[in-house]
């Protein structure tokens, strides 16, 4: 049985590697599954995906969607885990907050 902090983990391995291979994404995008967060009673999974560039995000939300029940199925066939937990998909926005900070400290360390 996989411990409270290798789950996560696991499963973030599990999702990235279904989309790598599975995901046809708009020609230049770039998906990555920054995080997962597992209820504490391990019945729902809580994926984050960072989509850049941003613009192409709400093309790509969909095709992500239509291809979570394949990626709901290599949990299951890869967790041993009972009950699997139930996944789903949340757009990570913090890249891009990050970024936009990081901009903000650069034209006040210029001033």
């Amino acid at each position: 049985m996989l411990r409270e902090k290798q789950l996560p983990q696991y499963l973030q391995s599990i999702v990235g590697d279904y989309f790598l291979r599975n995901l046809e994404l708009p020609e230049g995008a770039l998906l990555t599954v920054t995080k997962v967060e597992v209820s504490a009673d391990r019945l729902y999974a809580k994926a984050w995906v960072s989509i850049l560039p941003e613009n192409l995000a709400e093309e790509c939300l969909p095709i992500i969607k239509h291809h979570l029940y394949g990626a709901q199925k290599a949990i299951n066939e890869k967790v041993q885990t009972r009950p699997t937990p139930r996944l789903s998909v949340k757009l990570d926005i913090n890249p891009s907050y990050s970024s936009h900070i990081e901009e903000l400290l650069k034209e006040i360390n210029e001033q």
